[in-house]
Order: C-alpha cells, then sequence, then structure tokens
C-alpha cells in the first residue's frame, strides 16, 4: 500500500496489564463458545534417555521470563473488555508433569488427554509440560503444550531452539546463559496494531480487501464423502507424500520461465485442482503469512502470524502460465495489504457467513521451498540425547480448513476434515 502507518517502538512497560493483539481477541472469543482446546498446540518429542526434571522446570521458567507472553491470563472488566494480565515471576513456575506409561497404548492415551486438555484463560499459563517415561524402555516423551493465543508455529520453533540452549547450559545463574536480550515484547506488537488500526493505513487496507473480495463465492463447493457437520468436529485426517528431488526441481524451473516465484507455481496448482472439482472459476485461499517483516519480531514468542485471501479468477481459454501469472500478482497485493488482521479482513468483506464453515476461504494453501524464511529452530537435545519429532502424536492435531495443502522442503501433506 501506498500510506505509511506507524513504528513499531519498545516501550517500558510498568504494572502487569497489557493490551493484547487482534488475534488474543479472537482467540478469547473462540474460548467462550467452548473451542479452546481446538487451538491447542502440542510439541511432542521423543528422547532416548534421561531428562532432568529440575533443570528442565528452570529452563522453562527462564523461557517464560524472557517471553513474558506465555505469563499472560485474560482480565475481563466489568465492561466485558479484556485485557492481558502478566503473571509475575515470584513463586511463577510453568505447570510440569510426570506420569509413567506401561505401553504405548497408555503413552497414547496420555497425550490424547494432553492435547484435548482446555486451558483456563482467566488463571494462566498458556503453556505446561508434561513428561512421559515409557515403562519398555529408558526413553521419555516431552510434550510442551502452548495454547494459539500466545504462540504460533514459529514461536514453538523459537521454544524449541531456546530451551534447547538452556537446559544444556544449567545450572548457571540466568544472567550467564547467553541470549542475546529482545529487542521487543510481544505487548510492543499489539499496541503497535492498536494504533495502526486507526490510521489511513488500516482504512486503505480494508478500502482494498473490500473490494478485493466484493462477488466472492462465499463457500467453495467440492464434492464431500459426507455432509457437513451443522459443527464441525475438527477431526483430522492427512496425506503425506515425499516428491523426488527431479519433480520438485520443476517446481523452480516453471517458475523461472515464467518469472515467478515457486509459491506462485503450488498455488497455481492448487488452483486448478480446485477449479476442476468445484466446477467454479472464482477461487479463494488462504495463505499463512509470518507478519515477523518488522525488525525485532523474529526472535519474539507470540501470535503473530496472519491468514491471507488469495482470490484468483480464470476464463476457459487461460493457459497454465495464465493462472499462476495471475496468482502471483493476487499474491503480491494480498502481501501489500497483509497487516489487516484476519478478523478484520472478514469484516470490510461484508461476505456471507454459513454456520460451521470459515469466512471467505474453507483452503489453506502454504509453500516453504530451499531457502525460504521458514524457522524450523534448531534440534532438541538434552545432554547427549537429541530429541525427535514423537512418533506417538500422530492423529491428535485438530482440522482447522476443510482442506490445506502444504509443502515444506520437498514434502507435499494434505489435511482434510
Amino acid at each position: 500500500g501506498g500510506i505509511v502507518g506507524p513504528r513499531l517502538e519498545t516501550v517500558s512497560w510498568e504494572g502487569s496489564s497489557r493490551p493484547l493483539s487482534q488475534n488474543q481477541l479472537q482467540m478469547w472469543l473462540l474460548a467462550q463458545g467452548g473451542q479452546s482446546a481446538s487451538y491447542n498446540m502440542p510439541f511432542a518429542f521423543d528422547v532416548e534417555g534421561a531428562i532432568d526434571i529440575c533443570r528442565l522446570q528452570e529452563a522453562l521458567n527462564y523461557l517464560c521470563s524472557r517471553h513474558e507472553v506465555l505469563r499472560y491470563r485474560y482480565t475481563p472488566d466489568s465492561a466485558g473488555e479484556v485485557s492481558g494480565d502478566v503473571i509475575g515471576m515470584d513463586g511463577f513456575a510453568v505447570p510440569v508433569r510426570s506420569e509413567d506409561a506401561c505401553d504405548e497404548a497408555a503413552l497414547r492415551r496420555l497425550l490424547a488427554a494432553e492435547a484435548a486438555m482446555e486451558f483456563d484463560f482467566v488463571i494462566g499459563p498458556l503453556i505446561r509440560c508434561l513428561v512421559v517415561s515409557h515403562g519398555w524402555s529408558k526413553a521419555h516423551t516431552l510434550v510442551i503444550s502452548i495454547h494459539h493465543a500466545v504462540g504460533d508455529l514459529w514461536s514453538l520453533n523459537i521454544i524449541k531452539s531456546e530451551l534447547s540452549v538452556v537446559y544444556n547450559r544449567l545450572p548457571c545463574k540466568w544472567s550467564d546463559l547467553g541470549l542475546e536480550p529482545l529487542q521487543l515484547c510481544y505487548a510492543d506488537v499489539a499496541r503497535w496494531q492498536g494504533k495502526w488500526l486507526e490510521s489511513e493505513a488500516c482504512a486503505e487496507a480494508e478500502e482494498y480487501w473490500k473490494t478485493c473480495l466484493h462477488g466472492a463465492p462465499a463457500v467453495l463447493q467440492v464434492p464431500t464423502d459426507h455432509p457437513r457437520p451443522a459443527r464441525p468436529e475438527y477431526s483430522l485426517g492427512m496425506r503425506n507424500w515425499e516428491l523426488s528431488p527431479s519433480l520438485s526441481g520443476k517446481f523452480e524451473q516453471l517458475a523461472r520461465k515464467l518469472g515467478v516465484n515457486e509459491q506462485a507455481v503450488f498455488m497455481g496448482l492448487v488452483n486448478v485442482l480446485l477449479m476442476k472439482y468445484s466446477s467454479t472459476d472464482d477461487i479463494v485461499v488462504g495463505m499463512p503469512c509470518a507478519g515477523r517483516d518488522m525488525p525485532g519480531t523474529q526472535d519474539l514468542v507470540g501470535f503473530l502470524i496472519n491468514t491471507l485471501p488469495v482470490r484468483t479468477t480464470s476464463s476457459t481459454d487461460d493457459t497454465f502460465g495464465d493462472i499462476v501469472s495471475r496468482v502471483s500478482k493476487s499474491v503480491r497485493s494480498a502481501l501489500q495489504h497483509g497487516a489487516l488482521p484476519t478478523a478484520e479482513i472478514v469484516r470490510a468483506a461484508g461476505v456471507e457467513r454459513s454456520v460451521g464453515v470459515n469466512p471467505v476461504f474453507q483452503v489453506m494453501v502454504q509453500y516453504f521451498g530451499d531457502g525460504s524464511d521458514f524457522n524450523e529452530g534448531g534440534d532438541l537435545t538434552f545432554d547427549d540425547h537429541k530429541a525427535v519429532p514423537s512418533k506417538y502424536m500422530g492423529g491428535l492435531s485438530k482440522a482447522k480448513m476443510d482442506i490445506f495443502f502444504s509443502y515444506v522442503n520437498g514434502t507435499l501433506t494434505v489435511e482434510y476434515m
């Protein structure tokens, strides 16, 4: 967009009250509607060896002192307005629970219960940890759960990287741990967003999205195995494919030929697929945007991700190259107006809402190729024991979209309700 909004500034916050971002307010509303556990983010690892629970506890406490958003609780006032309240570090401890599992079935039951357990927004904090000892081996499964209200996937990878560093440097004084000081805290971003939403830049973005989504189909109609339930169950199906290097390389070749990036080629493929099965030439998909363009936000734990609609129309005589070029243009335009939170985009679009259906878009597409800015974080190790993503956590994630197409470094994943 042409109009420059307010600058993101570091604030010296006094007291414990903090403004909430639009993303956090949206999570509060969903929690009031009984959908809180659907936005739990459990991060599970299997560790071949011992975990020192005392060191783990101290490392997690340190991360919560460093990233105060992990100590938020929600405080509604008499008028119904809600703000964040930072729990003081005096006496604070991340809830860490130890359990024993006699076999794999017992372990899976414990993990399922952990994934489904609701957080209490008013009591806080919105982070907890579970360590399960395997009764049949020396291994453990570690689950760090946060609520989406205090973080996103990028945040989980920050937590993974920093936890590994801190755990392996303890015991020592926190001042000797050696992590670079943060330039910002999440409340600085929420404050900036509040000012931005009152700026001319916001008004320009609202007008853009209103125009962009005018007349767009409210629901993408694709054939389904079963009738859509009145209330989504969020149960998740998933398929993964490892693409050969030669096939993955064709994204890059085609992108170079068409003068676009590889993301546009992948989104173009998804669009063609959706056009075929929906019998429509007007497609809107969601595109996750990290929301970490501003200096200081890359190292910050917090819910910064924003999902932007990408609308592409086509005609019967379009070539695949025409569709990809149009997708590329739509993506660039969306990113230029991407500071407007998703909920505000929906409001600006004025689209017709349907019960049990995600508004504006029901299909999500993300692409992370080699060299992308996707933050996978470093390895997580506990002394000499490397933690690997748990093989026992499968099937416990929740679906947020009808279909989610994801390409990450050669792996194509399709999730579906």
